[in-house]
């Protein structure tokens, strides 16, 4: 099996964990179940309409008569805020989308389901063959081996794409910069070199776009082979790898060479109309720079590649969004897994990744993926660098520890990173100061 980096140093933390208990399935009946989904999916996009296609296939065709209601509640704040809400009031969806550190936090009290006897029951579960088929490095993200957890399926996988650095190749080759860069220093000098440039009407370009994200800096830490959870798994943002990053950061903004948009996805938007060269961008969102480059009438070549690694190994980050199960009743706990376990299956798998740009968990569903059944096929080509990456065994797939203080800890990043470029701090005190906070919040779950 292939490598996948989840961080992987197991954060010790003495955690009081309210699991739910394994069901005895054997006589559960879950016939003529009704299931309650929270989802992200907005209904006129093609998410919501890939995702509405198989709940009404589903709802038409199972044979236990369950029925799913699926309501698009909104982005993942949202979400978690219903969530909270309905902690209070005890009126729980019985599925809902989630990222596996969002769902640990709920596991902690007991409002996350393991699903890992569901997935492993002789009856209901998934058999050898299937499990063969379905990625495995995938399933680990959402499973939680840590403190109390013990082999804690904490989310089922559903929305799964990677992130790649996106390039105009057609700007690269005006200042006589090759490309893809081979190192970071070759990424600083293409964005510095563009970012002394205008365009035919005298607009400023910029270099690259920062997020200033915690995946957008993972990306760069993960690149350079460094970490930020040391070997007794507590947070460390002191190391030379981290330091590294932080430095890249504060010399790309102190020279002019990347910049941060007060705008939502303002990097991106620049993008399409080639105010910047390159930025990190998710494969799901393909089409958000296609079609605003349509509509703006702007032409430019441009390529989506991994990050520069030097001489180490080449990466990918995987993202994950997922779904939980908040404890119910037998019932509708095994009605809400049937459909999840409707969700993985091949054909399933594979309209979903046509339809949406996101990349299948069955790796027979690979078979079925073409340019002519892509419901966007001027997608497919650079989808296919992203997929042909995760299933690559000599690049390294990393994803984002799935630990409950972890939410806090992305935050904590961003405001590192404002605090090192904006607010002009020393990049070591920087470090320290994400160190000691990642670390207190992380205190604040023993």
């Amino acid at each position: 099996m292939r490598r996948l980096i989840l961080l992987t140093v197991l954060m010790i933390l003495a955690l009081s964990v309210g699991l739910v208990a394994a069901q005895d399935m054997g006589d559960v009946d879950p016939s003529g179940q009704t299931i309650v989904y929270w989802h992200q999916y907005q209904t006129d996009r093609a998410q919501g309409m890939a995702i509405t296609k198989i709940v009404d296939d589903f709802n038409a065709n199972n044979e236990y008569g369950i029925t799913v209601q699926a309501e698009y509640i909104g982005s993942y704040n949202p979400i978690q805020e219903q969530m909270e809400a309905a902690i209070q009031s005890g009126e729980l969806p019985n599925l809902v989308a989630a990222y596996a550190n969002a769902a640990a936090s709920w596991a902690l009290d007991g409002f996350a389901v393991d699903m890992m006897p569901y997935y492993n029951d002789p009856v209901w579960g998934f058999s050898d063959e299937d499990k063969a088929d379905l990625n495995q490095g995938i399933i680990a993200v959402d499973t939680l081996n840590y403190g109390d957890f013990d082999n804690f399926l904490v989310a089922w996988p559903n929305q799964i794409s990677g992130q790649l650095l996106v390039i105009n190749t057609t700007l690269a080759d005006e200042v006589g910069i090759p490309v893809p860069p081979k190192t970071m220093d070759d990424l600083m000098a293409l964005s510095c070199a563009v970012a002394g440039t205008t365009t035919e009407d005298g607009t400023p370009r910029e270099g690259f776009g920062f997020s200033g994200g915690a995946s957008e800096y993972e990306d760069f830490l993960v690149a350079g082979g460094g970490s930020f959870i040391d070997e007794n798994g507590a947070y460390d943002y002191t190391t030379p790898e981290n330091i590294a990053v932080l430095q890249f950061y504060k010399d790309m903004y102190d020279e002019g060479c990347g910049y941060f948009s007060d705008q939502s996805y303002g990097w991106s938007a620049d993008f399409t109309v080639g105010l910047n060269v390159a930025f990190l961008n998710s494969t799901a969102g393909l089409t958000y720079i296609l079609d605003p480059m349509k509509e703006a009438g702007y032409e430019a070549d441009w390529i989506v590649t991994t990050l520069p690694h030097g001489d180490g190994p080449e990466t990918i980050q995987l993202f994950v969004p997922s779904i939980a199960m908040p404890p119910s009743t037998p019932e509708k706990q095994l009605a809400s897994w049937i459909f999840l376990k409707y969700l993985a299956q091949a054909d399933n798998q594979a309209y979903w990744s046509t339809g949406t740009g996101y990349y299948p968990l069955r790796k027979s569903a690979t078979e079925n993926l073409s340019k002519d059944t892509f419901t966007r096929p001027d997608i497919f080509d650079r989808y296919m660098i992203g997929l042909n990456a995760l299933n690559n065994p000599d690049i390294v797939v990393y994803s984002s520890p799935p630990f409950a203080s972890y939410s806090t800890a992305r935050g904590l990043v961003a405001e590192a990173i404002a605090n090192v470029t904006v607010n002009g701090m020393d990049v070591n005190e920087a470090a320290q100061q994400l160190t000691d906070d990642a670390n207190e919040a992380a205190a604040e779950l023993e």
